[in-house]
């Protein structure tokens, strides 16, 4: 379901403080929180609340490049973080993110160099939802 989910979010134009329901604008939480929502209610779940980055990652847990799945996330040490919205049989990864510089939400793989030369070299961690963060 995230794969499908992230992408209708692709383009959106982005702003700080976006509600992408409401306005069609979202920064990266609400982004995160938009798909999260809806793969948790295609999954007859309901994800628990909105969260800010700071406090997303308090309610995460660490996991290891090997075992990444889609809805992880790639969180760099300045906090940037992009989702895992799909992950490939070869390991290729596809990531998604709300750009303030490019401002909208886009999406690259884990094939193009700046994967490597920029969010690898600036790794803080790959982060994974507590189960707790999912409501029957």
């Amino acid at each position: 379901a995230i794969p499908d989910m992230a992408g209708a979010f692709i383009g959106m134009p982005y702003k700080y403080g976006g509600k992408p329901e409401i306005e069609g604008l979202t920064d990266n939480s609400a982004l995160f929180y938009s798909i999260y929502t809806q793969a948790a209610k295609a999954a007859g779940l309901r994800y628990r609340s909105y969260l800010p980055m700071r406090y997303l990652l308090k309610n995460c847990h660490l996991v290891e490049l090997s075992a990444l799945k889609n809805g992880d996330l790639m969180v760099l040490n300045n906090h940037l973080a992009a989702m895992i919205y799909k992950v490939e049989s070869s390991n290729k990864l596809y990531l998604i993110y709300a750009s303030e510089k490019r401002k909208e939400v886009i999406v690259f793989h884990s094939e193009n160099p700046v994967f490597t030369a920029y969010w690898m070299e600036h790794l803080k961690g790959f982060y994974r939802l507590n189960n707790d963060m999912l409501i029957q």
